[in-house]
């Protein structure tokens, strides 16, 4: 069986509350509540970025860490994954963006708190300006 890789400790069934245990579930040890029998699968989160150039020059943005990045932010519950891009891109640049072909597909492991899948688009941009931050 293979090890629970989670970071969160969950204890409690989300659906009636029940005692969740570690049981094998599809050869895997899942957590199943002993009350009802629901599975917890935690799952990543999606997450997206727009890749803009112009002039041989990529656009980055500066986060609250002090790292640079590729525009990027997570997708909201119900949120087709390019509004998604062209909202984050519009959030944190004030550009608005055509959202063009799919750069990348990666599975990101370097936060084991937020683990997530994140979807790399190129885009163009149609109108706005750039924010200072």
């Amino acid at each position: 069986m293979s090890r629970i890789l989670m970071t969160m400790d969950y204890s409690f069934c989300p659906k009636c509350g029940g005692p969740l245990v570690v049981k094998p579930v599809d050869e895997r040890d899942r957590l199943v509540c002993s009350e009802c029998g629901f599975i917890f699968y935690q799952n990543p989160t999606v997450g997206v970025a727009t890749i803009i150039t112009a002039e041989n020059r990529v656009l980055l943005g500066r986060r609250r860490s002090g790292e640079w990045c590729i525009p990027c932010g997570f997708v909201e519950w119900g949120e087709d994954v390019r509004e998604a891009a062209r909202r984050e891109l519009l959030e944190e640049t004030g550009l608005e963006a055509e959202i063009g072909d799919v750069y990348e597909v990666h599975s990101n492991f370097h936060n084991p708190e937020t683990l997530s899948v994140g979807i790399w688009f190129f885009g163009r941009v149609t109108s706005g300006g750039l924010l200072a931050g």
